[in-house]
């Protein structure tokens, strides 16, 4: 049978102490479900609440976990056994411990032992964090004296072990690990777990009770969104309260278990907690106590708000009378009992807004009244109260509940004002009907009485009263009626008769609604202000749920309250909040904002009685209608119906109300009676129509006939009293006569009433602020042109409506431009200037969304506007800040400064490509591309306008931090986009082109300010008091609230840390990237490590940034001489407790990010110098640990992290790739750092097998040109890694002559052998096409533009190349870009970036392979199938590069690295199979690569690939040695027929004529050609390149068969005169000596004796003159100087020309020519006595230095090259001599050497016979005779100690017996 799985909630305990499923916490959850609905689960979590035991605790959290019993202990017991986990003291944990602190806690807080116990382990797990947490300044004391240990790893072995205790001993220290602390740490955990398993109820109700409400509203729509995990987790939930589908019979259960729940923890509030621990002080514990007893009561809360707001049905009474029972109870908690009030009374405010609004949610008014109507004549029901009836057909339960509410009134309770107000509105609806059922029944019965009598009866007389008029009815006394069933009262009239008996003589309802108006309006306004604080994140939902209750309000509101101010006031803090710019445009709530919206404009009396009736009192009441407007102006979709509706108003307005101004007004009077109305007997100007008192203060702008009141329009009037208010019956636009104001107002320039309570410009504030919003909605719109629909170009025609009604040379936004720039050069001040601020900042924010329209008027207006101050003057928005919002604490104004700075810089880099383009000619609101995008604006202005702006933030930056701020969310705000905006610059500025000047690329327009920054912020010298706001934002996130009652600010606070730890890693890579010395910035990172470290666990959101941070700071400090050191600065404890943390790699969430980010930080620490960090992590031990080998001092999880690593390696097919790859490379950098590291693996046999089987599954990379995914473009990273580690085993196993493992190894690697040097999946038609199609789309730019620097490291995949985000941000103007179906050059960015992705892949598999191979071919090259592997890699790497398809610059590396590896395993093979016919395949490829290299040396090393010619010429010397043997090939079984020796000798041909062609072109033209460019150019000629020729010669014509074409050789030298041209460099070596040393005349002379080895050739030489020429050039004339030259002497290269060039070639031309050269040569040799007499005495007898020269005595091995020289000549010479006629010369003319033979012969049988002195006495003399001397004898028995040593023997040997000596 299958084992059951495993619970995702509580594992089991032995993994969970294992550490491999980390046990998850409800803090966790919660963490995870407040994110964005939108943003799926971290798979664990998602499995976590999934579980059904997790299922099982959230539907019971109001319960708790149960009380221990048997059960629980049994199973506890089976959980703990030793059969389940083992016990243990010493190890990574002691179960022992565990067990008495579970039942320690179980029996302390009455929980069972497996609750217990899983709060025991959450509290194991936790305890490095919590440690982590605790650090400070104590900790200083473990840093072992670090500060004075970063000199060297080794310096801690000075301290010992009884000087470190004596150090530590007298530091105080908190005991961590005491029982009192982890006691004091399980109650903590206890109630964060209760507290976070409310609030992950809280937010899966939400997202449930969120989709249940789209999904009614959306019921006949196809956008319908399907429930989602988390989702789905919370329907189920709510299925078992019954409360799914609203309330329900089966609801009542969990209700009130809810309520008992608030009660008792309202209750807890007020008392201590009654725990008691020993030496724990207790107060944090209380206060801990208090703030989870309060935030537990504010989940409640929201969980009530989100299931009561809901619900479509109305709750039963039962459920509504329970609530307001307990409200009644709590007093509706006004006033709260809290006893620690510091953590909780922040969160009163909010408890108060959830009790208000819980209430007015179980009151359900919209659904109440929408039922009302059906209920009128219903009866009341006679089953009596119960759950089976709401509780509007229950009337004792509105009966009781307004004895409730009548109370709180009489208390002034405030929190249940909201809700006696909708029940007054309730009531008074009840009571018109109640009262319209009267009068119908008694109207039937007065009916009924006329058809039976004939007569009228008379009722009684207060019956008669109908309406609103019978207030007081007797309690008793009911209407006379008949015992007509139809006659029974009705259940309104029941209520309304139970409601009048509870104060009989007086009018209950009216006296609850004057209580009540009186302050509804400001509680309304200040909810809807807190719900636009807390509406962000998880309480999206919440938030709407309240903003539709207070919508519903209002809308019942309006029925019995008259049009108003408050009222008016109240509607706009719901629509609109506190009126946030920034939560309106960019905020989270932004899309829930379209709902109420929408409600508003869908509901029949707010649209008729609230808009109409504004409308209607437009423009005599002009600043509420056009806030209206704005509210109303729906964020999305342009087209949609409300806002068509809303365009159609504002433009075809149909009503002009205005004050009867007379006798201004030309009119007169019509009609009669009632009806009189009113008609203009003349055209008016609108402006002197709607503010007629202009007419007396101003000289206003009139156009005639532009925008009159045409004559005979009729009007009515309003009022009887004067001034008369009159309704004119005139159709005109509303857009254009805002802009008639806005010209009027700039004309006027005062604060001119225009209303009772409003003045001109306040007006003009308003509409700028109408039409900002509305051209935002516009222009931001997701419709395109293609939908048929232009965002752009409506806002365009808004701008040109609202222009129409000015003068010729002015419109809309010269006007407000101009009414900005006045306002800001007024004198401000903060009491005064309120309106003119307000003025400002919408004037601000109206240029931040004209910039995203025509910013063609933006950027001229901030470069002469003083806004800036670039005119000269003092910035007048820092005057704004400073006069105004600096004193009243709120900073609009500023905060839509970084609105525009924003946009600006989106405009700049957006329109640097289309600014580049030919402007088109400009037009009034043209919508060309040249306002769009701002083509005629200067890049120096935008420059100068940039950096302006740049440096006030910085300014702003430094000082806001002393500034008071009212609202702490817009402080936070504030650094935030600060931070964001610097590293945006940054990043933009350098993640793409490498280009080094800032000013050439197409960023250039922020290129001062990104310089700005650097200057600012990653200077070398100390700037402290610059860097401290950045820094002490990183302290400031230690406090960041984990809680999400206030969700807006807790994550406005998570976001200002992440943004500037997210600064301070862009300014740590860049100035690595920029390589520069180590900041200062660094350095005060490093000295806020520990703050840096515990921010790591202090938030989820935080883990990665703050890695990504200490990744950053560590390989920064890295470039310094001496790096701080890490561990110094964090202190043992910290460093110990935060690589704990690290070595959870981000569980308990599924989440690879901070995993790759954890593995990042860890290479960089083993790669970046940080020794004691990396020992730590390498070894588990800490450096205290490691001197005073204390191994019990290891924290519970302080497994080695290679040790983890490696156990993941061995199952690396489980990880995801993303995290295998982080994973590998710190494995490979730790194991190429570390030795033992690479020891470890080799002998991990698991991590081996794992390693091979991937290698081994590969499939050949021309898979990838078809598919080309980012999955296996991961696989060929992944296998780079793995082999790089393999390479890393290989070569410490051939240090150990390992060879088993490289045989193990070998058998795997059959991908790699064959395509593993084959040329990457290059796709060139696709790049060929995308450049041709950019160059064609896309002026002003080109591809290069986008390339990414490494700065922004790069990833593999669709982005990897080209920055297609960037592109597409400043190329989508052109329709190219996005291409019709998505087949654009966006399109072929994203192929080309997975085309080049592979190509990286397998270039860096390849040079994986490389290493592999070259250490493979060290240790088996002698193994015969292995030379096979060998050959045919060699093969490969020159085939792939003869057949390249590659581009130049990709190539170029790739190919000069195949080439070293096929040089490389050329000369292992030839090392140990020199003439292997393996290796003889190889001479056509190297050939035919060289060639395809071009066929005149000269040309290609002039070019860029001299390197690489270079490195093909030695691998074609190496290919020619192999087939170089005494013999020519033969077939070694001579049986073969007659074809295979016909092949072979075919094949022996083609050889032979290959060499030939080579010695042709390669050597023989070569060297000419070498000469002839050393002449020209001599720095592209290296000495080594005649060396290459010189061995390619020796070696070829070595080759067997090669000499017998020597008609065909000595024509290649002859037609090319090479060895003329060889005398030639030897006559002018001297001059190219370096520093003297003729390098080329050596060369030069190596070479003539090369040619001279060959006897024809030798003989070309003597007859072509070349010789004598030789023995007449400078360079020999110094061996004719007295005393000739010596191996000691300067420069000494001249004497190996003498003893290894010249005589040689002395003694090749006596062998090749003979006799007749014999007399010439004797001659010439007598030209050097000199030499010839030094060398006679060279040896000497004296076998010590002494006087005669510091080196006489000595022996070189080149003076025993010319003493055998020397003696062969003078044997060859002599046997001329006595030979004479016989050989046809003159005897005498072969003139005898001076040379003293005799003398040379004695002192070689000293120097033989004094073997151990001729040793002493032997000295090398260059690199090659220095290995030598260290190399061992080939002939062991011959009584040399070294190689140096025999062949000097030899040489003096072989002299001696040319001498005559015939017994040696």
């Amino acid at each position: 049978m299958a084992p059951a799985e495993e619970s995702a909630f509580f594992p089991s305990l032995h993994s969970c102490l294992d550490g491999s499923p980390k046990l998850l916490s409800w803090k966790t959850v919660a963490s995870e479900l407040s994110q964005s609905s939108s943003q799926p689960l971290e798979k664990d979590v998602l499995h976590h609440i999934q579980d059904s035991t997790a299922i099982r605790a959230l539907t019971r959290c109001f319960g708790g976990p149960p009380p221990p019993s048997s059960e629980s202990k049994a199973e506890f017991e089976t959980l703990t056994s030793a059969i389940n986990i083992t016990p243990t003291s010493n190890g990574r944990y002691d179960i022992n411990r565990l067990k008495e602190d579970t039942l320690w806690l179980s029996k302390e807080v009455s929980i069972d032992e497996v609750s217990a116990l899983r709060l025991t382990v959450l509290e194991w797990q936790s305890r490095q964090a919590e440690r982590l947490l605790q650090a400070d300044s104590l900790d200083a004391t473990d840093n072992l004296g670090t500060d004075k240990l970063n000199n060297s790893i080794q310096a801690s072995l000075l301290l010992s072990p009884g000087a470190l205790a004596k150090t530590v001993q007298h530091v105080p220290s908190y005991d961590f690990d005491s029982l009192e602390a982890r006691r004091s740490r399980l109650l903590r955990i206890f109630m964060s777990e209760l507290q976070f398993l409310l609030q992950s109820v809280e937010h899966l109700v939400t997202r449930a009770v969120t989709l249940v409400s789209e999904s009614k509203s959306n019921a006949h729509s196809d956008s319908v969104r399907s429930a989602k995990d988390a989702e789905e987790v919370g329907l189920k939930i709510l299925k078992s309260w019954h409360v799914a589908e609203g309330w329900s019979d089966g609801s009542k259960a969990w209700f009130n278990q809810l309520l008992s729940f608030l009660e008792l923890r309202l209750e807890s509030l007020g008392r201590e907690s009654g725990w008691r621990i020993e030496n724990e002080p207790s107060l944090g514990l209380e206060q801990q106590w208090s703030n989870a007893n309060m935030l537990r009561i504010l989940s409640t809360l929201q969980i009530s708000l989100a299931v009561s707001s809901s619900s479509s049905n109305i709750a039963s009474s039962r459920v509504v009378l329970d609530w307001f029972r307990s409200m009644d109870r709590l007093h509706f908690l006004e006033t709260p009992n809290i006893v620690f009030s510091d953590l909780s009374a922040s969160h009163i405010p909010y408890l108060q807004y959830l009790v208000v609004m819980n209430s007015l949610s179980f009151v359900q008014l919209h659904q109440v009244m929408v039922r009302v109507p059906e209920l009128s004549s219903a009866s009341t029901p006679t089953n009596g109260p119960g759950d089976s009836i709401n509780y509007l057909q229950d009337v004792a339960c509105v009966e009781e509940v307004t004895r409730i509410l009548l109370g709180a009134a009489m208390v002034s309770v405030d929190t249940a004002t909201l809700t006696i107000f909708a029940w007054c509105i309730l009531l008074q609806t009840i009571r018109e009907h109640a009262s319209s059922s009267t009068e119908i029944k008694e109207l039937r019965q007065s009916q009924k009485a006329i058809e039976n009598y004939g007569t009228v009866q008379q009722s009684e007389p207060d019956s008669v009263e109908g309406g609103l008029g019978r207030r007081r009815p007797s309690p008793v006394r009911r209407p006379s009626l008949s015992s007509d069933g139809s006659q029974q009262t009705t259940l309104f009239e029941d209520i309304v008769e139970a409601v009048q008996r509870i104060e009989p003589n007086d009018d209950i309802v009216q006296r609850l609604a004057d209580w009540a108006v009186g302050q509804v309006f400001q509680i309304i306004n200040a909810i809807a202000q807190m719900c636009s604080q807390i509406g962000c994140g998880s309480n999206q939902g919440s938030a709407v749920a309240v903003r539709g209750l207070l919508l519903d309000l209002v809308r019942s509101a309006k029925t019995f309250i008259d049009y108003s101010d408050s009222f008016m006031e109240s509607l706009f803090s719901i629509m609109l909040g506190n009126d946030t710019w920034k939560m309106q445009w960019w905020g989270a709530g932004k899309s829930n904002s379209v709902d109420y919206q929408n409600r508003f404009l869908r509901g029949d009396i707010l649209l008729s009685d609230i808009f109409n009736e504004a409308l209607g009192r437009f423009p005599y009441e002009s600043v509420p209608f056009v806030k209206l407007c704005r509210a109303l102006t729906p964020y999305q979709q342009p087209r949609s119906k409300e806002q068509e509706q809303l365009i159609d108003i504002l433009t075809s307005t149909s009503s002009f109300t205005s004050l009867l101004a007379e006798p201004d007004v030309p009119y007169e009077l019509g009609g009669d009676g009632e009806n009189i109305s009113l008609k203009l007997t003349s055209p008016i100007n609108v402006m002197l129509l709607a503010f007629p008192s202009l007419r007396a203060v101003t000289r206003f702008l009139l156009l005639p006939g532009t925008f009159e009141v045409p004559e005979e329009t009729m009007g009515r009037a309003l009022s009887d009293s004067k001034p008369i208010v009159v309704f004119w019956s005139y159709k005109y636009s509303a857009i254009r006569f805002f802009g008639l104001v806005l010209q009027n107002t700039l004309e006027l320039r005062s604060e001119f009433q225009i209303a009772p309570s409003h003045t001109l410009f306040e007006l003009s504030t308003e509409i700028v602020g109408f039409l900002t919003t509305w051209l935002h909605n516009l222009s931001s719109s997701s419709a395109s042109v293609e939908d048929g629909v232009d965002p752009q170009d409506l806002a365009r025609k808004v701008l040109e409506e609202a222009s129409d009604s000015m003068s010729r040379n002015e419109d809309a936004i010269a006007i407000i431009l101009d009414l900005l720039e006045g306002e800001l050069y007024k004198q401000h001040s903060s009491s005064q200037d309120a309106e003119s601020s307000r003025f400002i900042t919408w004037g601000i924010r109206f240029l931040s969304v004209l910039t995203t329209v025509i910013p063609s008027r933006v950027w001229p207006f901030l470069g002469r506007s003083g806004l800036l101050g670039l005119n000269g003057t003092e910035s007048k928005l820092i005057g704004v800040v400073v006069a105004v919002e600096l004193p009243s604490g709120e900073f609009s104004a500023l905060l839509s400064s970084l609105d525009l700075f924003e946009v600006l810089i989106e405009d700049a880099i957006s329109s640097s490509v289309s600014k580049k383009a030919i402007s088109k000619a400009l037009k009034r609101f043209s919508s060309s591309d040249a306002d769009a995008t701002g083509a005629g604006v200067s890049e120096t202005m935008m420059r100068s306008i940039l950096l302006q702006f740049m440096r006030i933030l910085m300014d702003i930056f430094q000082s806001s931090g002393t500034w008071r701020i009212t609202r702490v969310e817009e402080r936070l705000e504030l650094n935030t986009r600060i931070c964001k905006i610097f590293d945006n610059v940054l990043s933009l500025c350098y993640i793409v082109d490498d280009e080094n000047e800032l000013e050439a690329k197409l960023t250039n327009s922020l290129a001062s300010s990104a310089t700005y920054l650097v200057d600012t912020y990653l200077s070398a010298g100390p700037n402290g008091p610059t860097l401290q706001p950045l820094l002490q934002l990183l302290v400031s996130g230690l406090q960041t609230p984990f809680d999400t009652t206030t969700s807006y600010s807790s994550e406005l606070w998570q976001a200002q840390t992440i943004a500037a730890i997210d600064l301070t890693t862009t300014l740590l890579r860049l100035n690595k990237f920029l390589k520069r010395p180590t900041s200062s910035l660094c350095g005060q990172v490093f000295g806020a490590i520990t703050v840096v470290a515990k921010l790591h666990v202090t938030h989820p959101r935080y883990c990665v940034p703050v890695l990504n941070l200490l990744e950053a700071t560590v390989i920064d400090a890295g470039s310094s001489d001496k790096p701080p050191s890490l561990l110094g600065h964090l202190g043992q404890s910290t460093a110990k407790s935060f690589l704990d943390c690290l070595s959870t790699f981000g569980r308990p969430n599924d989440n690879s990010k901070p995993s790759v980010a954890t593995w990042k930080l860890l290479a960089a620490i083993v790669s970046q110098r940080q020794q004691w960090l990396a020992v730590y992590l390498l070894t588990g031990r800490t450096p205290r640990e490691t001197i005073t080998n204390n191994c019990e001092a290891r924290a519970p999880h302080s497994n080695p992290i290679i040790k983890i690593a490696l156990s993941k390696l061995s199952r690396l097919s489980d990880i995801p790739p993303v995290e295998a790859l982080a994973m590998l490379e710190f494995i490979a950098l730790a194991a190429d750092y570390w030795e033992p590291i690479a020891l470890q693996i080799r002998d991990d046999q698991a991590c081996k097998e794992a390693c091979l089987k991937f290698i081994s599954g590969l499939k050949p990379a021309n898979a990838l040109k078809h598919t080309q995914s980012e999955h296996d473009i991961s696989q060929y990273q992944i296998a780079a890694y793995i082999v790089s580690i393999l390479a890393l085993l290989v070569h410490h196993s051939n240090e150990k002559r390992d060879v088993a493992t490289l045989r193990h190894i070998v058998p795997c690697l059959g991908y790699l052998t064959e395509h593993g040097v084959a040329s990457p999946s290059y796709n060139a038609s696709l790049h060929h096409s995308l450049r041709r199609n950019f160059e064609a789309r896309f002026q002003g730019c080109s591809l290069a533009n986008f390339k990414r620097t490494s700065f922004s490291r790069p990833t593999l995949g669709p982005v990897y190349y080209y920055d297609s985000y960037l592109a597409g941000r400043m190329l989508r103007h052109n329709a190219g870009w996005k291409g019709k179906s998505n087949r654009g050059t966006e399109n072929e960015f994203s192929r080309a970036n997975l085309n080049l992705s592979v190509v990286e892949t397998q270039i860096k598999l390849f040079h994986s392979w490389k290493s592999l191979a070259m250490q493979l071919s060290e240790g088996l090259a002698g193994d015969r199938e292995f030379q096979k592997t060998i050959a045919s890699i060699a093969r490969d790497c020159l085939q792939a590069n003869l057949d390249n398809t590659l581009p130049e610059t990709v190539f170029e590396k790739l190919a000069t690295s195949r080439v070293d590896l096929a040089f490389t395993l050329l000369q292992r093979l030839i090392e140990v199979a020199p003439f292997g016919y393996d290796a003889k395949t190889i001479l056509d490829s190297a050939w035919a690569l060289l060639r395809n290299q071009g066929s005149d040396i000269a040309t290609v090393l002039s070019g860029n690939n001299a390197s690489y010619y270079r490195n093909v010429l030695k691998v074609l010397y190496l290919s020619l040695q192999v087939h170089v043997s005494s013999e020519r090939p033969r077939l070694e079984n001579q049986d073969h027929g007659q074809a295979e020796q016909n092949a072979l000798a075919k094949k022996t041909k083609k050889i032979e004529a290959t060499v030939l062609e080579i010695l042709e072109t390669v050597v023989a033209h070569g060297f000419r050609s070498l000469i002839v460019l050393l002449h020209e150019d001599s720095n592209k000629v290296e000495p080594s390149d005649f060396t290459l020729l010189i061995v390619i010669m020796r070696t070829a014509l070595r080759i067997p068969g090669v000499a017998t074409y020597s008609e065909r050789l000595i024509t290649f030298f002859d037609d090319e005169r090479t060895a003329q041209y060889a005398s030639t460099l030897l006559s002018w070596s001297d001059q190219l000596a370096t520093d003297g040393d003729p390098i080329y005349g050596e060369l030069s002379m190596t070479f003539l004796l090369e040619l001279s080895n060959l006897p024809t050739l030798a003989e070309s030489l003597v007859v072509s003159g070349t010789f004598a020429q030789a023995t007449t050039t400078n360079l020999l004339n110094w061996f004719r100087k007295p005393g000739g030259h010596g191996p000691f002497d300067e420069p000494r290269r001249l004497y190996n020309i003498w003893a290894r060039g010249f005589l040689p070639i002395v003694i090749n031309l006596l062998s090749a020519v003979g006799p007749p050269i014999a007399a010439e040569l004797s001659t010439t040799l007598n030209q050097f006595e000199a030499q010839l007499s030094r060398a006679s005495h060279s040896l000497g007898v004296k076998l010590s230095p002494v006087s005669s020269g510091a080196n006489a005595g000595y022996v070189t091995l080149s003076m025993a090259n010319e003493i055998h020289a020397l003696a062969l000549i003078t044997t060859i010479l002599h046997s001329f001599r006595e030979s004479g006629p016989s050989l046809g010369i003159v005897a005498s003319e072969l003139v005898e050497l001076p040379w003293d033979s005799a003398g040379v012969r004695e002192d070689l049988e000293t120097r033989l016979q004094r073997r151990n002195n001729l040793r002493n006495n032997i000295v090398p003399t260059d690199e090659h005779e220095e290995a030598l001397s260290r190399q061992k004898p080939s002939n062991a028995q011959g009584g040399c100690e070294n190689r140096l040593e025999e062949k000097v023997v030899e040489e003096l040997t072989a002299a001696l017996s040319l001498l005559g000596n015939t017994e040696l």
